[in-house]
């Protein structure tokens, strides 16, 4: 790809899709934001991506053998689920966390690496269902609100 002098964007993409398509996946969020996770993490836009993962995940099982069909229906209620969690605000990243180093510093967290593994734990939280996207809750999540 790029040798083809294809954008460095469009090759990141198709080489997450490729890495990740085979990863399995639950109709549960925190099967989905932790998927969302890995793909920004590599500095994707995960919301889109993961519409084109999920393509291609149906792509697959509409290519197998037609006891793989079903699946098709789940992976739709995947996409139904990761929707719906965007439109609620659910964080997958620290972009998209609800928390920021400025939160921390604020609350009386000295800056330095402390930070970063906070912000990472309360991540983690949201994810997991812990905790709401939400400033208040997060701090409170770590003891500080």
């Amino acid at each position: 790809m790029r040798r083809l002098a294809l954008p460095e964007a469009l090759v990141r993409d198709a080489c997450l899709l490729i890495r990740y398509h085979d990863r399995p996946l639950r109709d549960e969020p925190a099967s989905l934001l932790g998927q969302m996770r890995l793909l920004s993490g590599c500095g994707a836009d995960a919301a889109p991506l993961m519409d084109l993962l999920l393509d291609l995940k149906r792509a697959d099982a509409l290519g197998k053998a037609p006891g793989c069909f079903s699946y098709v229906d789940e992976i739709e209620r995947m996409r139904a689920t990761a929707h719906a969690l965007i439109a609620s605000g659910a964080a997958w990243s620290l972009k998209t966390l609800a928390l920021s180093g400025a939160d921390l510093i604020q609350a009386g967290i000295a800056p330095g690496s402390e930070i970063g593994l906070l912000l990472n734990k309360a991540l983690d939280a949201q994810i997991a269902g812990g905790v709401e996207n939400e400033r208040g809750a997060l701090l409170t999540h770590l003891g500080l609100g």
